[in-house]
This record gives C-alpha cells, structure tokens and sequence, in this order.
C-alpha cells in the first residue's frame, strides 16, 4: 500500500512509522454549531531534509518562519487515489517526528461563523433601493415585503405602518456571501425556508447612510443682524455663514442669505421628525470694547422657532489682548465645538454670537469648515414640511433582531428538523427524511464486515445516543407556560427525564380570532390612556411563516406542528435508537466520494444504516459507528 502526501503541492516523504487515519463525521445529531470536519489524528513525518524544507526548517528556533502560524494546502493519495483533495494542514509540533494534523470540508471558514460574535446586524449592506432599503409608505400594499399582520395600531391611524419582513433565505444568503460558506438546503425544506419571514420591529437608521451624508461646509463670511431687521432689543448679534453645498443632504435641510453679496448658508434644520447631528466646528473670536467689558457674551445655536439660544457653546480658552493704538480692548475667544445636537422639521437654528451690551464689536478672526453628521435617531412616519414628500428610508439590515449569525443558523436548521455536513463548497444540511428515502440508494457493505464474533452481532451494540433524554423539549422564548413546546419522546426509561434540546432566539406570537377569521398579532403599537399612539422598541425577535403572498402568520409554527410535519420520519427513528460498531473493508475510491446522506445495508442483520462516523486506516479496514434505520 502507496501514501503519497503533499504540503502546499510540495511532496513529504512517509516512512514505516507514519499512520494516517481519516476520520469521516456525518454529524448526524449534532446541533449546527458543534460540527467537526473531517480530520486525521496526529501525523507524525520522518525528520528528513525534504521534510525540513517543506516546513521552512521550522523545526529550528533560530528560524524566522510564519509557517507554523498558518494553514496550509494538503492533498492526500492512497494506492493512486487521490482520497483528499483540498485538506487544511496544520503544524502541531516538532520532535524525533514532524507532528501535522488535517482537515478538510469547509468547516475552517464556518469555524469564524460559530466562534466569532458577528450578529445579524453587522452583516453587509448596500443604498439600492428594494434591494438593501425600501421607501416607507402606507401606499405600498401588503407583499412578501410587506405582509399584513396586527401590530396593534387602528387602521385608521396615520402615524403607523405595516413594518417590513426579510425571509429566512435572503438572511441565509447575506451571511453566505459575507462569510464566503455556502448552505446547501434539501429540495423538500427550500419552500419552507423561503417562507420563513422576520419582521423587522426596531425602526434604526442605516450607519452606512449616515456617513455618506456627512457634510463639511466651508466658512464663508460673518453677518450682522442690524436693529431695525431682526433685533428689537438692542443686542449685538453675528450670524455665521457657510458657503452653498451639500443641497442634496438626505437628512438635513439649508436657509441661505445674501452676505457680502454672496449666497450663503446660515440656518440649518431637519427633513426628519428628529434627526442627531453631530457637529465639528473651531472658530476664533475677537471682542473690541471701549471699557474693557465683555460681560453677557455667549456664542451658540439659536432656535428661531422659539426665539431663543438652543445650545450654549462654552470657550476653550479667552486670551485678553489689551488696549489697540485706537484705546479699545480686544479680547481673544476660542471654541472648539465636537457635540451632538439634535434637530426637527419645526425648527430652523443658526450659529449666533450675540451680547446685551451693543457697546460691543464682534469679528471672526478664524473659522474653519462646519462637519455635520446626520443621523435618525428613530425613523418616524413623517413628511418633509416643505414637500410633502416622505423620506423614509427603512433599511434592512440594521432593523434585523440582534442576534448571533450562528444562533439564526441554528434556529433555522432546527425548524427544518436539518443536520449540517461540512463539504468542499461549504455546508450541506441533510434530513432524516433524506436518509431514509435514499435506501433505494444504499450501498450494500454486507461481504465487508470483518467479522469479529462468530455469532451474528456486531462488534459493538449500544442502545442510547449522547444528548437524549426521555422527553426532548423545544421551545420557543419567552413562553414560560410552555404553550408552545413540542416534544420528542425516546422510549428509554434509563435515561433522564426530560431535556431542553433548543430555545429559539425568537419568541411565538399570538393567534388571535375575529369574525373574518384567524389572525396573528406583534404588539408593536399601542395606545395610552390619552389616545396617543406609543410605540415599544423592545420587543422580542418574532417568526412567522407567509400563508400566501400577502399575510404573515404564526399558524402552524408551533413545536408540536413543526415537529409532526419536519421531524415526522426523525421521532419514529429515534424513539428506541440502536447504534453499532463495525470493521468494514471500504475501498479507498469509496472514501473518496462517500456521501453521508446515503445509508449501507448490512444483509447479516437486514437492516440499513446511517453513517456517523468512519475511521479509515491505511490497512483499508475502517472502524464505522452506524445508526440503525
């Protein structure tokens, strides 16, 4: 028997005492986030010269190498068949031996999904409309997009709308193409998936939209506001003033003036309802007075709506120059402004410096650009006073229920009664319905038991299989009365009595009735004592399930009907499980393309089999753990 091993396309050399046992996983009962690869127990290489310099001679500590540090491309022959192709090699550690490690199916990248903390809101996004975003309006109708269902508000109400849904498979299809892991979903579950849909409850504004709006106005000129125009008791006001730009912002809205013959900005306002500005702004500021009194002076935002100084900017430092050749004092003021205000469609504010004491002459000394970053705190069911037009855009990426990424795969997987199967694209989820429909397909190992006993029975029979209990519970959260479980029983009285296989990161809705039939209702809105609409932005995660084309529905998603109809054929097989051990000879070809879907029949006990695991020896024997169908 011929190894042949190659390390980044470079071949090793293999002695006597190299054994490379492939260990094969289905992860048949094994929840999403707990799958393992295909792998090999520790390979131990010969420390000889081509070994050395395959490794980069990693083997002396006075080397400067990242070898050990990173993965590296093995391919892996037995007798001329190439049994692994695409296999991650790792360096474990060096002795008398150059100890690696392989694994292969691409389980490394979905490895970054399970252990890593990215929630469903850090996945990528884009501004395309319908496709990253959708225009909010109550003119739009219910669709798959928008699908009807009770959120509390009447239907007459004109401050809420029917809040947009993402299906379960387009949010599959995000974490996809961010982690580069492919999901392969059986052909009997896809329609379900696609019908799966996630409210989106919050109302957040898109970071990525907030920061392409950011502007940064240039200073243009300082303007007095003269007595006899805006200033009816005797203050001395100076308005700022910023060159045109910006005109286009999504989130803020622009007054200009005429100073120095010049168009200028100088009042700011919002297209929102509210919107957060964050502001950036150092000016320099010169007092001239004839008897050195600079009392009352105070430069921030003035509100015109209520006539009034909405922020107050406090210096970072005052320099007092003394007297000029004319005899006045000038004072010296400097701000540095890096705050956050916030802004609304009533009100229209600008950049004043202003004093009672009219005795007092202001000049702008230095002012660099004016930086605005915009953003909604809330996205409201509002027009632009000034259009009429609604700017309402409902991005949905950042409105997705802030969840793990691997927690969604699970509860998703979970429903559809699916098990994950590392392979070479990514993840392919396989039924228990799969297994059992693919015994016309079985492979017949009958002549390749080795035999161990001369009886009829297996090398090694166990009745139980890790994890079970005698009632498997799944729930859904936040449902303490359990109105909502389902239970998967085994009928093994030696087990413990009952154990929680999944909570849901979602929580069931209500299903309530009316004279035009069933319903389902999210509590999203309600209203006060007074009758004013309030809205609850603390809601738990909902799933529902699209009856038609345009109601969402928690009809059906109970467990117990998730469990009569997605794990109909995997409660009959796990109520008394029978799992054996046996020596099987497996032709290295037949490892190569095993596929863990597929069952073995053994005629010596005329039963079919699916795979769990398989360890295969270079001797060609493998040892395979089989469950019994």
């Amino acid at each position: 028997m011929k190894d042949e091993l190659y390390i980044d396309n470079s071949p090793v050399d293999i002695d006597d005492n190299t054994n490379i046992t492939l260990n094969y996983k289905s992860n048949l009962f094994t929840e999403v986030s707990k799958i393992v690869s295909n792998n090999t127990y520790s390979i131990k290489l010969p420390m000889t010269v081509r070994n050395c310099n395959v490794i980069d001679h990693a083997h002396l500590p006075t080397c400067d190498t990242r070898f050990p540090r990173i993965n590296h491309k093995g391919r892996y022959l037995r007798n001329g068949v190439e049994i692994v192709s695409n296999a991650s090699v790792t360096l474990m550690e060096v002795s008398d031996t150059i100890d690696i490690a392989m694994a292969w199916g691409n389980v490394s990248a979905f490895a970054e999904i399970v252990n890593g903390d990215k929630t469903l809101q850090d996945l990528s996004y884009g501004m395309v409309e319908n496709e990253d975003y959708i225009v909010w309006s109550k003119d739009l109708g219910n669709s798959p997009r928008l699908p009807w269902l009770s959120y509390g508000y009447k239907r007459d109400e004109p401050n809420a709308w029917f809040h947009p849904a993402v299906s379960a498979k387009w949010v599959l299809n995000k974490i996809s193409k961010d982690s580069g892991v492919k999901f392969a979903i059986p052909e009997s579950r896809q329609n379900f998936v696609e019908r799966l849909v996630i409210p989106l409850l919050t109302r957040n504004d898109a970071d990525l939209q907030s920061e392409s709006n950011k502007v940064s106005l240039q200073y243009g000129n300082w303007y007095y506001v003269l007595e006899s125009e805006e200033n009816p008791y005797g203050r001395s006001r100076l308005l700022l003033g910023f060159n045109v730009g910006g005109e286009n912002n999504y989130y803020l809205k622009w007054d200009y003036r005429l100073i120095s013959g010049k168009k200028v900005i100088y009042r700011i306002g919002s297209k929102y309802k509210k919107t957060d500005v964050h502001i950036s702004l150092e000016v320099v500021l010169i007092l001239i007075e004839s008897y050195n009194n600079f009392n009352d002076f105070q430069f921030g935002l003035y509100n015109e709506y209520h006539n009034r100084m909405e922020h107050m900017f406090a210096p970072i430092k005052t320099e007092d120059l003394g007297q000029d050749a004319q005899g006045e004092y000038r004072r010296r003021v400097i701000y540095k402004i890096d705050d956050d205000i916030v802004l609304s469609d009533q009100e229209l504010l600008w950049f004043e410096v202003s004093t009672n004491y009219t005795s007092i002459r202001i000049q702008v000394e230095s002012c660099n650009s004016l930086s605005l970053k915009p953003k909604a705190n809330q996205i409201y069911v509002s027009a632009n006073r000034e259009t009429s037009e609604y700017v309402n855009r409902f991005y949905y990426v950042p409105n997705l229920p802030d969840i793990k990424q691997i927690d969604f795969i699970k509860a998703i997987s979970s429903l559809c009664g699916m098990f994950a199967i590392p392979d070479s694209d990514g993840i392919r989820f396989i039924t228990m319905d799969e297994i059992v429909a693919n015994k016309s397909k079985a492979l017949n190992w009958t002549k390749r038991v080795v035999a161990s006993y001369p009886q009829n029975r297996p090398k090694l029979l166990s009745f139980s299989l890790d994890g079970f209990a005698q009632k498997n519970i799944y729930k859904w959260k936040d449902d303490e009365e359990g109105d909502n479980d389902g239970i998967i029983y085994v009928d093994d009285k030696t087990l413990d009595e009952e154990e929680e296989v999944i909570t849901l990161p979602f929580a069931a809705s209500e299903i309530k009735s009316s004279r035009t039939g069933p319903y389902t209702e999210i509590p999203l809105y309600s209203y006060n004592e007074n009758g004013e609409l309030e809205y609850n932005d603390n809601l738990i995660p909902r799933l529902l399930v699209m009856e038609n084309q345009t109601i969402a529905t928690f009809e059906g998603m109970n467990w117990v009907s998730i469990i009569a109809t997605q794990y109909k054929t995997y409660q009959e097989e796990v109520r008394e499980p029978k799992v054996i051990t046996e020596l099987i000879e497996i032709p290295d070809y037949e490892l190569k393309k095993l596929d863990m879907s597929v069952p073995i029949y053994l005629g010596q006990y005329g039963k079919f089999y699916a795979i769990i695991s398989i360890k295969a020896e270079k001797t060609g024997i493998c040892e395979c753990k089989l469950f019994q169908l």
